[in-house]
């Protein structure tokens, strides 16, 4: 082979490497175009997802608003349509005493002594009322203090229900009365020496478990009570329908 043709050649070569290089110059600034390109585009997308999560979050959001108000209305028009169909209300209650002092006691009022009551203004459920002081249970006509109390049992399982609230204590119904006992996940464990009776009977013989079962439900209407916002003072637990009463008419009722 000859000088010249070696000569040739090399020149060749040089010129496809230049035009080579240049080509790859040009490739590199167009790959780099394209991935600044594709950089902006992820960039883009990334913005998008996530005002399109945040519209999406906040359209969740909205309608979990709407839907909490609506169903906090609801609530309290069911729990208000209750209340007015057991008539819960204030009244005057006049009552025959003697002429003697009032005493003042923050115990239950339910006891084996008399207490004499001064007229006051108390509330009615359906007409009937329950005693907020200390009465003699063997002479207070037990229809009168049973029914009341029946229909407070009822009125709050239905308060319960509408509100999706779980009492501490379980009423249930067995026959014509009603009881309360611990709610137990365990069918084995309720025994009848577990249920304590929400009623007098006619000669008193299960007034210590009455009492016990009216401390109970007053424990109940005062957490639920609670979780609507109202907070009940122990020296106001006794009582019942007051308490039922300030959960009805609670400013946070359904929340």
């Amino acid at each position: 082979m000859s000088l010249q043709t070696i000569q040739t050649q090399q020149v060749q070569l040089t010129k496809e490497i230049h035009s080579k290089t240049i080509r790859i110059s040009d490739l590199k600034r167009t790959i780099e175009a394209k991935r600044r390109a594709l950089d902006l585009a992820e960039a883009r997308y990334k913005n998008s997802i996530a005002r399109l999560k945040e519209k999406n979050n906040m359209d969740m959001i909205r309608s979990w608003q709407r839907l909490h108000k609506m169903t906090v209305g609801t609530r309290r028009i069911l729990v208000k349509e209750v209340a007015s169909l057991f008539e819960l209300k204030p009244g005057v209650i006049e009552e025959t005493i003697a002429p003697t002092t009032p005493i003042e006691d923050d115990r239950v009022p339910f006891s084996k002594r008399p207490m004499s009551l001064l007229n006051k203004e108390d509330l009615y459920i359906c007409g009937v009322t329950l005693p907020t002081k200390l009465i003699d249970v063997s002479k207070y006509p037990k229809e009168e203090l049973n029914a009341p109390i029946n229909l407070v049992t009822h009125m709050l399982r239905l308060i319960v229900h509408y509100l999706g609230i779980k009492l501490p204590f379980m009423i249930f119904q067995k026959g014509i009365h009603s009881y309360i006992r611990i709610a137990t996940p365990n069918a084995k464990l309720w025994h009848n020496n577990n249920k304590m009776p929400l009623f007098l009977d006619d000669e008193d013989r299960n007034f210590r478990r009455f009492v016990i079962g009216m401390a109970m439900l007053n424990y109940d209407i005062a957490y639920l009570c609670y979780t609507q916002g109202i907070e009940i003072s122990l020296s106001q637990v006794a009582n019942t329908l007051q308490g039922l009463m300030a959960c009805c008419y609670s400013s946070k009722l359904g929340m």
